[in-house]
């Protein structure tokens, strides 16, 4: 606490100096032969976008990945598309110093993409940070963000798999949660409407921000309550409807311009046939299994039913995380990547339940005693684990050895090893060559950021009001020059002759074949290697229907695919692991 009220009286200067310290040595720390993540389809929008001014990455993908368009010439995937609003400006920006750095384009993607997940890292935790103090005014809050950068994987998708909109994510999360707890103080009209819009860029960016429209019903509710208003409530939902219309139709639009009918990118993953709460949870990649400290939230939401006066909004959010996956179980995806990837963007609420039980548990020593141990623990645990699980994925997934793979870096040459990676700053001199002027801009916006909530203590809703009227403005622009220029440079990549060869699919489950059968394929080795009989059994008809209603939505097949596909019963793409 000290050391930050110092920091904030220091002058601007040096606070720049500390923040371009603070970012050069992040981004340093980056590795730019990084794994990667959603087969990189981020850098492919962004990239797309840039240089092609559409959305259409079919000339993007590698060669092997071009095996299927949609109706409309589109590559079929099925991943939200909004992040490009945040990641164009860095994309802009190596587009230009590509003119005076020779370099490989693929590495200077993966250095670009890095600092925007680095830059929106520090954005989301400096709001944080600011939430934390707001809702636990004049209390120590800088180990709460120690705590969860050990005992989370948000270090790992920041450093290692930087690739992803989970962390660009995490910043729209935490600015609605601001807005949430905003509201309940200062309610507008104007406001609510910034809400909207805010809510509506964050489905835009990342599907996980549906989950988050309990807090405008309960505003809502709120408000009814209060007013006994039934006219007033529903002019006031009307106002934050159209919010979230104003970034949810170009959405709608891009998704339909991709697909060649109007679908949503997510329509194939509902499943019923078998629910995976539990194995979500608890399996070797399940969220408790990576990183034990969501267990002291989830204790931390439990204990908040149980107070006798209950803080129903803190209850609401908190329940946010929890309630995703219990209803993402439903899904025909398995969460089998490393470090419970999709609860990355609810940073700031494991923040807010970890901070809350802190605070009735820290008068008791014993409780204090052992929830410094957990800590302890957990961060141990969760550095290690990511380690081995660089070292070995298939070990990590099926919990094969994989202890005896953690025990290995308490040896001497482990130890050793695991310093040497947690300190390991590849291609200084190209980093600093290339970026070194974006890392400086980076720099100066945080510490704006910071200077405007921690000194000048405005509120968080012109912070909001700009960064929705800028998504809002950059997403419908993208969208304009998507439709304009969408069709045109499909025609011009078609010329080529490349896409002779391609089927053509026209469904929800065909535009995610490989992707689908992929997960199928890691559930039915994980099941056999349990010796689970019954669950192969239901994975394996699963699949099996799947497979018919994929084969039955391909509508142009120049290679005999869809009786490959068939006659095979997926078998011959068995093979094909992806990460979800």
């Amino acid at each position: 606490m000290v050391f930050f009220e110092r920091f904030k009286k220091a002058g601007s200067t040096l606070q720049f100096i500390a923040f371009a310290l603070l970012f050069t040595i992040l981004f340093l720390r980056v590795n730019h032969q990084n794994m990667s993540v959603e087969k990189n389809i981020y850098d492919y929008y962004s990239e797309s976008i840039v240089n092609d001014f559409d959305l259409n990455v079919i000339n993007q993908v590698p060669d092997k990945e071009r095996w299927q368009i949609t109706r409309s010439g589109n590559w079929p995937d099925v991943h939200s598309n909004g992040i490009v609003t945040m990641w164009a400006p860095f994309f802009a920006y190596k587009k230009v110093m590509q003119t005076f750095v020779s370099e490989d384009n693929k590495k200077l993607i993966v250095l670009t993409r890095s600092l925007a997940t680095v830059f929106f890292s520090v954005v989301t935790i400096i709001l944080m940070v600011f939430l934390l103090g707001e809702l636990f005014p004049g209390k120590n809050r800088g180990w709460v963000f120690i705590t969860l950068s050990l005992t989370t994987s948000y270090w790992w998708f920041t450093f290692v798999q930087p690739g992803n909109a989970d962390v660009t994510s995490s910043v729209f999360a935490t600015f609605e949660i601001g807005m949430f707890f905003y509201l309940l103080k200062n309610w507008s009209t104007r406001s609510l409407f910034f809400f909207g819009l805010l809510l509506g860029a964050g489905l835009a960016l990342k599907i996980d921000h549906i989950f988050y429209f309990i807090l405008p019903v309960y505003l809502l509710i709120q408000y009814f309550l209060a007013t006994r208003s039934f006219k007033a409530t529903i002019k006031n939902g009307l106002i934050f409807s159209a919010g979230v219309l104003i970034n949810l139709i170009p959405m709608l639009v891009n998704d339909s311009v991709k697909f060649g009918f109007v679908n949503y990118g997510y329509a194939d993953v509902v499943n019923f046939d078998y629910y995976m709460l539990w194995p979500n949870l608890v399996y070797p990649s399940g969220f408790f299994n990576n990183c034990p400290i969501y267990f002291a939230c989830f204790v931390g939401l439990i204990s908040l039913l149980f107070e006798k006066k209950k803080d129903i909004p803190l209850i609401i959010l908190g329940s946010i995380p929890f309630l995703a996956l219990v209803i993402e179980s439903f899904a025909r995806i398995h969460h089998e990547s490393y470090g419970a990837r999709h609860w990355v963007p609810h940073f700031a609420i494991f923040a807010i339940l970890l901070m809350s039980l802190y605070e009735k548990i820290k008068d008791v020593r014993w409780k204090k005693i052992l929830f410094v141990i957990f800590i302890v623990l957990a961060s141990g645990q969760n550095i290690i684990k990511g380690f081995s699980y660089i070292l070995n994925y298939e070990h990590f997934f099926f919990g094969r050895n994989q202890w005896q793979e953690m025990a290995a870096w308490f040896s001497y040459q482990g130890i050793t090893g695991l310093f040497a990676n947690i300190f390991y700053f590849p291609e200084v001199g190209l980093k600093l060559r290339f970026m070194l002027p974006l890392v400086l801009i980076c720099a100066f916006g945080t510490m704006k950021l910071y200077r405007y909530l921690a000194i000048e203590k405005k509120s968080i809703l012109a912070l909001v009001s700009v960064l929705t009227v800028y998504f809002s403005c950059s997403y419908l622009l993208i969208t304009g020059l998507n439709l304009k220029y969408n069709q045109q440079n499909y025609i011009a990549y078609k010329a080529t002759g490349k896409l002779d060869q391609a089927i053509v699919g026209a469904g929800p489950n065909i535009q995610s074949l490989f992707e689908n059968l992929g997960t199928y394929e890691k559930l039915l080795r994980f099941y056999r290697y349990r010796e689970d009989e019954k669950r192969v059994q239901v994975i394996e008809k699963s699949r099996k229907a799947y497979i018919q209603k994929a084969a039955s939505e391909i509508i142009y097949d120049p290679v005999g695919f869809k009786e490959s596909l068939l006659k095979s019963d997926g078998g011959f793409i068995s093979d094909e692991i992806r990460d979800d």
